[in-house]
């Protein structure tokens, strides 16, 4: 048995799963973060294309991703539109580091990690500091609890800034 859980795809080489127990978590080619394996992370990507992405290139936009995985959706974020301002709240540091050492970000990359769970460090942030917040954690095959309440979402809402994605 192995302690890895980010595990190089049966059939895309250079791509890698990130894996708990059997169920593949996230989906990531390090080479093309524009290609996106899972179907609701395609969807969440025409979203932000619609949106945020779309903004003009001299607009600051910064996004908050509660739950890190793969680091699929900053990736794909950090090719489409570069310097982006990136953070990523994941608190499974073992998982990050294992991504991190297989998957190395590319340098300057807007992203950002913090050691800490989605509720956590969305309350550390200041109000209408994003333009997007993009909840995408699991505990096995849910959303965790804690990010499934009415008083999550109006957190989320407070840290959100005005605009269309409020």
């Amino acid at each position: 048995m192995t302690d890895e859980r980010v595990l190089p795809d049966a059939y895309t080489r250079g791509a890698f799963r990130v894996v708990t127990g059997v169920t593949s978590q996230s989906w990531v080619d390090p080479a093309d973060p524009l290609r996106l394996d899972f179907e609701y992370v395609q969807r969440i990507a025409d979203l932000l294309r619609l949106t945020v992405l779309s903004r003009p290139a001299e607009e600051r936009v910064r996004i908050v991703h509660l739950g890190g995985g793969g680091l699929t959706l900053p990736r794909f974020i950090a090719a489409v539109r570069p310097h982006t301002a990136q953070i990523v709240c994941e608190p499974d540091a073992d998982l990050i580091a294992e991504v991190r050492r297989k998957l190395p970000l590319p340098r300057q990359s807007g992203i950002k990690i913090r050691d800490v769970d989605g509720r956590t460090g969305l309350a550390a942030m200041p109000e209408e500091y994003a333009d997007m917040v993009i909840v995408d954690a699991f505990a096995g095959h849910s959303v965790p609890g804690e990010l499934a309440t009415r008083e999550f979402f109006a957190e989320v809402r407070r840290r959100l800034r005005p605009g269309e994605c409020s």
